[in-house]
């Protein structure tokens, strides 16, 4: 059984080696939202171990988004090219 903090490293890995799709519900509408997120480059920026929140960079809509990792129902890598591999979870 993985735990939520591993989970959590495991995200915030993907997003800091680069672009991540992420897909979540939002806490505010409850909906389902998806979208491709980083931690890459300029967008680093320091992550709570005690917080169940990831602070991500939303390319597609130019702007911070703050995921809860227990809403998140699927991730993955963008596909590498130049590796051939593409990780998902």
């Amino acid at each position: 059984m993985v735990s939520n903090m591993d989970f959590k490293d495991n995200v915030l890995d993907s997003l800091y080696d680069g672009d991540t799709f992420i897909e979540y519900m939002s806490v505010n509408s409850g909906r389902t939202l998806s979208g491709w997120f980083t931690l890459a480059g300029d967008k680093k920026i320091k992550q709570y171990d005690i917080s169940d929140t990831i602070v991500a960079w939303d390319i597609e809509n130019n702007k911070w988004e703050d995921i809860r990792t227990k809403t998140i129902s699927r991730w993955q890598r963008r596909y590498d090219v130049e590796s051939g591999k593409c990780y998902s979870i």
